[in-house]
């Protein structure tokens, strides 16, 4: 917010020194030498401004994508860090909630909510504990079932072979202890970096979108509360879901201000799609139901009708649906998010069939696309079983009480 404030104040000075510039060149005065002084001033003060302002540009767009690229490889943190300075770097060469901002705001909010995301998940480092010990086991099982098969073939190497096995266990053993250490290590880093992040992005973006936010950019806690109604120790600390609430409205307003631009319809989609989820988060059902109905009016509007993103808007709205205990619409929206994979998967099979053989790579990232999409379909069956199972358990509950 400081960096807000410095380039704010330097915006107006430069604007009172251009002003001054003006003034002094428009008077009338005899002496010509002393008239072409400050005309050669100010053409150089002119020429150096531009420059400057090129070079805030020309790093903006390179941190914004790097961001990007650092959210393709789910390095969330990186991500956070880029896009925080390419916010900054655009709202000082522009201002804040210009439209070149726009899209630098959208993946900056994108970068902190999977970055909240990812430290809900930073201690389930059990996982990696069990897979560990996993392959010990396996590895183990394999070296006595080599063992009985060489003492079968000669008794004479027994005290050898249990020397050599004693030694393999304590070197998987430190191994093993190595991989855990290593683990340890690394969520260290990664919760350190997520820290950082956290506190740099709270302190830069926490109060830039809420004065004149519509309702539904009115954050609210899993209990219903307002932001503004939080203790100041809290809004101090802000979290990095909450930041990316406020980040992702300012850019819903760019869009909405901008939205006949360039493709911001669609980043407008994407803007209500995460904003929707981070509703579902705070279990503010009824505002996730609307803005994910918002995102998939203008999905189908631009998209075409197999697009995964809209199947994705589709679940995300049976889940909202599903948490409202409105089951009947849950299932209506399962059941739609799966008619648009399988209809994917006939037109990519199809598609498939018409690519010539040497096209290697175009068949390849088909063929990739095709087994993500029907790993899909069963998660999102067995979302229609657990509602109709929800939806039978609440009957059976009232018809409990009907009988009492």
């Amino acid at each position: 917010m400081n960096n807000r404030c410095e380039s704010e104040e330097w915006l107006k000075q430069y604007q009172q020194m251009v002003s001054m510039m003006d003034t002094i060149n428009t008077n009338d005065t005899p002496d010509t030498t002393a008239q072409d002084k400050p005309s050669q001033s100010a053409d150089t003060s002119s020429a150096m401004i531009p420059d400057e302002e090129t070079d805030l540009a020309v790093e903006a767009l390179n941190q914004l994508n790097l961001g990007k690229r650092h959210l393709l490889v789910e390095d969330y943190s990186s991500a956070v860090m880029c896009l925080q300075e390419s916010c900054q770097l655009f709202d000082q060469r522009f201002r804040i909630g210009a439209e070149e901002c726009g899209e630098a705001y959208l993946y900056y909010g994108i970068a902190l909510l999977e970055l909240a995301r990812l430290e809900d998940g930073l201690f389930d480092g059990v996982v990696h504990t069990k897979l560990a010990d996993t392959e010990t086991e396996d590895e183990e099982e394999e070296e006595a079932d080599d063992e009985e098969e060489e003492e079968e073939a000669g008794n004479g190497k027994t005290e050898d072979k249990a020397e050599d096995k004693a030694e393999k266990s304590d070197d998987k053993k430190t191994d093993t202890e190595e991989d855990i250490e290593d683990s340890d290590e690394e969520k260290k880093k990664r919760l350190n970096a997520a820290k950082e992040a956290d506190t740099e992005s709270a302190n830069v973006m926490q109060s830039s979108a809420s004065a004149d936010a519509p309702p539904e950019c009115v954050a609210s806690t899993s209990k219903g509360e307002t932001s503004a109604a939080k203790d100041d120790d809290t809004e101090d600390e802000a979290s990095n879901i909450e930041v990316a609430w406020e980040v992702l409205c300012l850019a819903k307003g760019v869009f909405e201000a901008f939205i006949e631009k360039n493709d911001n319809k669609l980043k407008l989609s994407e803007t209500y799609q995460k904003l929707g989820e981070i509703s579902i988060e705070w279990e503010n059902n009824t505002n996730a139901i609307d803005l994910l109905n918002r995102c998939l009016t203008f999905r189908k509007e631009i998209l075409s009708e197999d697009d995964r993103l809209i199947a994705e808007t589709y679940y995300q709205l049976g889940i909202a649906h599903s948490f409202s205990s409105d089951i009947q619409n849950a299932n209506n929206c399962f059941q739609s998010a799966i008619q648009v994979i399988e209809t994917r998967i006939v037109n990519q099979k199809s598609r498939l069939a018409t690519i010539p053989a040497e096209d290697l790579e175009t068949t390849e990232k088909i063929k990739r696309e095709l087994t993500q999409l029907e790993s899909l379909l069963p998660e999102m069956r067995v979302k229609i079983e657990d509602s109709n199972d929800q939806m039978n358990n609440e009957k059976e509950g009232l018809q409990r009480q009907e009988s009492e």
